[in-house]
């Protein structure tokens, strides 16, 4: 089963989050550099490495992370630098959730957590990003099993 990539929408529905990341960035080191004048090429340096490597992050992510939804299941698709491919029956989902910011909401997207009838240290997995097609076909999968 060969699984899809997250939609590339996917980065409108992180608008919100990254503006209270640089907001909340931007906010710590202006108070650090009027507290801290003698150290304030640091405190730039340090904000810049930050968010290069959180943009790094977020893109690894975008890269690696995304879903299929077959007829008898579903693969599920995390990590960053690597993958984690997740095979899940549908007969062996509990229940799933999804929820959507107000930009996902915009562009169709939802993200979600399948739990599962399992031990406690796998019961949920994460889904990436996916359309809200594919998780009305998840939802309609579910309940006709």
């Amino acid at each position: 089963m060969q699984t899809v990539r997250q939609p590339i929408a996917t980065w409108i529905a992180w608008i919100w989050p990254a503006v209270l990341f640089a907001l909340f960035l931007v906010a710590g080191a202006l108070l650090s550099v009027y507290y801290f004048p003698e150290f304030q090429k640091e405190i730039i340096l340090g904000v810049l490495i930050f968010s290069i490597w959180m943009i790094l992050l977020v893109l690894a992510y975008f890269l690696t992370a995304g879903s299929t939804v077959g007829v008898s299941h579903m693969a599920i698709v995390n990590g960053y630098f690597g993958r984690a491919i997740c095979y899940i029956s549908y007969k062996d989902i509990q229940y799933v959730e999804f929820s959507q910011n107000i930009f996902a909401r915009v562009v169709k997207l939802q993200k979600g957590e399948v739990h599962l009838l399992a031990s406690t240290a796998n019961r949920k997995q994460e889904i990436p990003y996916i359309s809200m097609e594919n998780g009305e076909t998840i939802k309609k999968r579910l309940l006709n099993r």
